[in-house]
C-alpha cells in the first residue's frame, strides 16, 4: 500500500491492516488486489467491506496477464480445471462456518446426485489440489476453506440452487449433534465432545439463525440443548437466539420446548436480564406440567439452576444458596447420576464462598467421586477445582496443590479449564502461592475477555493485584483499580421490589479488597496508591487488559529467573 501511495504510506501497525491480511487468509494476489485500494480507503474501512470480497477486489493490477487481473479471474481459472463433481462438492462445502470433519461433509453434502461415498474421494480430490485446507487436529483431520474460496463457492451454490436445501441438512445435521453432546456430554467421552462442541461454534450459531429464518422449530430447539451446560463447563456458548427459536410456530407444542426454555433462561442471566430470566425459568416449569414425573424433575432442577445463576447476578448470594440448594434435591430425585453431581459442585463452591467451607468440601468431594466414577475428565477437573477453592479456607496449602493439579490435567489432556481459572483465584489468595496465582491470572483473564464475563475479569485483575503487591506495589496499586472498575462494570442489577431480597452472606472478595487496600498503604502512602488506584480505574478496558496481561507475565519471568539462579546456585554447589 505505501508502494502504490508513498506519499500517504500506511501504518504497518495499523490495526486495519491485520484485519485485512487476516481477512484474505495470507493470500498473496489478494492481498495485493487489496494494498491497490487503499489508494482510496483507509485499510480499516477496506476490512469491514470484505464481506463481498469480490465486490470490493475487482479492478486488479494493471499490466496482469488476463487470468490473474482480478481475483474473481483467478478462482474461476482454478474452478474451470475441477471436474462438475469436483465443482459441486465445492460450492456446497460453502454452508459451513468454522469447518468441518470429512463424516460432516458426507453428511451434509452427500445428497443426490453426490453420494456419501463418491464425497469420500471427491473430497480428498479437493485437498489435493488445494482448493479445501486440511489441518491436522488431535482425533484427526479438520477442513476449511479459504474465505476468499468459500464466498465464491457460496456464489456458485445459490447459482446452483441448492444454497436452501444445503442450509436446511446444515441445520438437522447440527441440530442432531447438539441434542446428542446434550445426552452424552456428562459421560467418559465428555473431552471429545468438548473439542467437538468448541470447533463448530460457529456451524452451530448458523444452523440457529438459519432455523430461525426458515421456521425450523424442530431444529432450532434441538440447537438449544448446546448451550445448556456448555458456559459451565467449557467455555462461551454459540450465539443463538434463543427468544427467536422458542417464538417460531409449533415451538411450544414441541417435545422439546421445555428444554430450550430452560436453556433461553441460562442465556438470559448470562447476559444479565434478570427479570426475563426468571419469567423463561416460570415458562419452563409450566410447559413441563405434561411430562413424566422423573423429566418434570430435572425441568425443575435445571429452572432452578438457573433461577440461582440469575439471582447470583443481583449480588443476592443468600437467594442464590436457596435456589442451588434446591436445584441439587431435584437433580438428585431423577436419578441421573451425572446431573445430580453437575449441579452439586456448583452448591460446594456458593457455600464454601459464603462461610460454610467445611460444607463446600463434603459436596465438592460426593461430586469428585460420582464423577470419578463415570470418568468424565471435564467434570472431574471442575470437581477438583471446586474442592480446591473449598479447601483453601481450611487447608490453603493442599488446596493450592489441588489446582495446581487441575491445571496440569487440563494441560495434559488438552482443553480449557473454565471452572479452575473462574473459580481458581481465592484459593493461591489464600494459600499466598505467588506464582499458582500469577499463571491462573495468565490465562484467566483472556478467557473471560472472551466471554465479556466482567465480574469475573474483575476477580483476576484483584488475584494479580495480590500477587504483584509484594514486589510491585505500584503496579498492583494499578491493576487493583482496573478490578474495581470492572466490579463496576458487571456490577449487580437491582431486582424488582416484587422479589425482596434475603439476608446477605459474607463476602470474601470485598474481605479481600480490604486487606490489600490496607497492605498497598502500608507500601506506598495512602495518597500514592489513591493516585495509582484512580490510574488503573480510568484506564480503557483494552489498556487494563494488556497492563495486567503485561506485568503478570513480566512477574511470572522473574519468578522463573530466580528459579533458575537457585537451581544452579545449588548445583554449584553440590559441585564444589
Amino acid at each position: 500500500a505505501t508502494a502504490g501511495a508513498p506519499t500517504r504510506g500506511v501504518d504497518p501497525d495499523d490495526d486495519g491492516v491485520d484485519r485485512v491480511c487476516r481477512r484474505l487468509d495470507g493470500i498473496p494476489l489478494a492481498i495485493e488486489l487489496a494494498a491497490a485500494r487503499t489508494r482510496a480507503v483507509s485499510p480499516a474501512r477496506l476490512a469491514d467491506r470484505l464481506d463481498d470480497v469480490f465486490a470490493v477486489l475487482a479492478g486488479g493490477r494493471r499490466g496482469a496477464v488476463e487470468r490473474h487481473q482480478t481475483l474473481r479471474s483467478a478462482i474461476d481459472w482454478s474452478y474451470e480445471l475441477l471436474s462438475p463433481d469436483e465443482q459441486r462438492l465445492l460450492a456446497r462445502l460453502s454452508v459451513f462456518s468454522g469447518g468441518w470433519t470429512l463424516e460432516d461433509a458426507e453428511a451434509v453434502c452427500g445428497d443426490a446426485p453426490l453420494t456419501s461415498g463418491a464425497v469420500f474421494d471427491l473430497h480428498e480430490a479437493l485437498v489435493m489440489r488445494s482448493m479445501v485446507v486440511a489441518e491436522p487436529a488431535r482425533d484427526d483431520f479438520r477442513y476449511r476453506l479459504l474465505e476468499t474460496i468459500r464466498q465464491y463457492a457460496e456464489e456458485r451454490l445459490a447459482e446452483a440452487g441448492e444454497s436452501q436445501v444445503l442450509r436446511e441438512r446444515h441445520a438437522l445435521h447440527y441440530a442432531a449433534f447438539a441434542e446428542s453432546w446434550a445426552q452424552d456430554g456428562l459421560g467418559a467421552d465428555q473431552l471429545w465432545w468438548a473439542r467437538r462442541l468448541d470447533a463448530e461454534r460457529d456451524n452451530l450459531a448458523n444452523a440457529g439463525a438459519f432455523a430461525v429464518e426458515a421456521g425450523m422449530a424442530d431444529s432450532g430447539l434441538r440447537l438449544t440443548q448446546a448451550g445448556l451446560w456448555w458456559g459451565y463447563q467449557i467455555g462461551p456458548s454459540p450465539l443463538l437466539d434463543h427468544e427467536a427459536i422458542l417464538a417460531l410456530r409449533g415451538a411450544a407444542e414441541h417435545p422439546m420446548y421445555p428444554w430450550a426454555t430452560v436453556a433461553a433462561a441460562f442465556a438470559a442471566s448470562r447476559a444479565r436480564q434478570f427479570e426475563r430470566a426468571l419469567e423463561l425459568a416460570r415458562q419452563a416449569r409450566d410447559s413441563s406440567e405434561h411430562l413424566d414425573l422423573a423429566l418434570r424433575t430435572e425441568i425443575e432442577g435445571l429452572a432452578e439452576f438457573a433461577t440461582s445463576q440469575a439471582w447470583m447476578q443481583t449480588g443476592d448470594f443468600g437467594r442464590c444458596l436457596q435456589h442451588h440448594r434446591r436445584a441439587v434435591e431435584l437433580a438428585r430425585a431423577t436419578g441421573d447420576e451425572r446431573l445430580y453431581a453437575a449441579a452439586l459442585y456448583g452448591l460446594a463452591a456458593l457455600e464454601a464462598t459464603s462461610g460454610n467451607a467445611e460444607l463446600g468440601v463434603a459436596l465438592a468431594e460426593e461430586a469428585l467421586a460420582i464423577h470419578q466414577k463415570h470418568r468424565a475428565p471435564i467434570s472431574i477437573n471442575c470437581s477438583k477445582a471446586t474442592l480446591a477453592l473449598a479447601l483453601a479456607f481450611i487447608d490453603p496449602a493442599r488446596a493450592s496443590a489441588l489446582l495446581s493439579e487441575a491445571l496440569a490435567d487440563a494441560d495434559r489432556e488438552g482443553f480449557v479449564p473454565v471452572v479452575a481459572l473462574v473459580n481458581g483465584p481465592p484459593v493461591p489468595m489464600l494459600a499466598g502461592d505467588t506464582k499458582l496465582a500469577l499463571e491462573i491470572v495468565l490465562r484467566g483473564i483472556p478467557l473471560m475477555v472472551r466471554s465479556a464475563d466482567f465480574g469475573n475479569l474483575g476477580l483476576q485483575f484483584l488475584a494479580a493485584a495480590q500477587a504483584l503487591a509484594a514486589n510491585h506495589p505500584e503496579a498492583a496499586a494499578i491493576v487493583l483499580g482496573a478490578a474495581r472498575a470492572q466490579f463496576r462494570r458487571g456490577q449487580a442489577i437491582a431486582p424488582p421490589a416484587s422479589e425482596p431480597a434475603s439476608e446477605q452472606r459474607p463476602n470474601h472478595f470485598g474481605q479481600a479488597q480490604t486487606l490489600l487496600r490496607s497492605a498497598l498503604i502500608e507500601a506506598l502512602g495512602d495518597q500514592r496508591m489513591r493516585q495509582f488506584r484512580t490510574r488503573g480505574e480510568q484506564m480503557t478496558y483494552d489498556d487494563a487488559v494488556a497492563y495486567a496481561l503485561d506485568q503478570t507475565e513480566g512477574a511470572l519471568g522473574e519468578i522463573a529467573d530466580q528459579e533458575t539462579g537457585d537451581n544452579q546456585t545449588s548445583g554449584n554447589g553440590e559441585t564444589g
